[in-house]
């Protein structure tokens, strides 16, 4: 969803990256920025390639037009956050929480994401491209333009969290967690509706 250039590249250091309360249009690279704490700090236009951000937590930022290329998300916690127009390609996001947070217009495409938590976090025309999002947690989250496409939702729970008219026929769903009325309007295929029918309290006779 989101192609551009950016368009200056300052040198980023460690310093850069914890102390300022807007950073614009800096490339980061191959570098370890973990168990960091980040608070209301805007990112705008950056790349980040090959950064370890492992368990770092960001509090009320705002991340706009950014790419993530090959980065590691696991156990990062974003609370209060805003991502607009972002590009997530490649990412390890193992256990990475987003708590409360805005997503609009932001891609996932083939990332390593399970057990991921998403709680009372709204989706506006956001995307999962054969992302692995196995035993991941969806709490009170809100879907608008969201797509799912040959991703892995085994196992999976949905709690409070309608997937009315959304697509999951090209999805793995296997040991999916959800209440009936949550699944009401969801779109699957034959397959799919044989593995969800024990929702329904009914059993299928040979």
């Amino acid at each position: 969803m989101n192609k551009y250039m950016i368009k200056e590249k300052l040198i980023p250091s460690y310093s850069l990256f914890t102390s300022q309360e807007t950073i614009k249009n800096v490339a980061f690279d191959d570098d370890d920025f973990d168990y960091l704490e980040i608070d209301a700090t805007d990112f705008t236009h950056c790349k980040l390639t090959t950064m370890n951000l492992s368990n770092d937590q960001f509090h009320n930022c705002h991340f706009i037009e950014d790419v993530f290329v090959n980065c590691d998300f696991s156990n990062v916690s974003f609370d209060n956050t805003l991502l607009r127009r972002c590009t997530f390609i490649d990412c390890k996001m193992i256990g990475t929480v987003f708590d409360n947070c805005l997503l609009e217009f932001v891609s996932f495409d083939n990332c390593k994401a399970n057990y991921l938590n998403l709680a009372r976090t709204q989706m506006r025309t956001v995307s999962f491209e054969e992302c692995d999002l196995s035993e991941a947690y969806w709490m009170e989250c809100t879907f608008k333009n969201t797509v799912f496409t040959h991703s892995q939702l085994r196992r999976s729970e949905f709690l409070h969290t309608s997937l009315h008219t959304i697509d999951l026929s090209s999805c793995s769903i296997e040991g999916l967690r959800i209440h009936p009325q949550d699944l009401r309007g969801a779109i699957i295929n034959e397959e799919q509706a044989v593995l969800l029918i024990g929702l329904l309290g009914v059993h299928i006779k040979e």
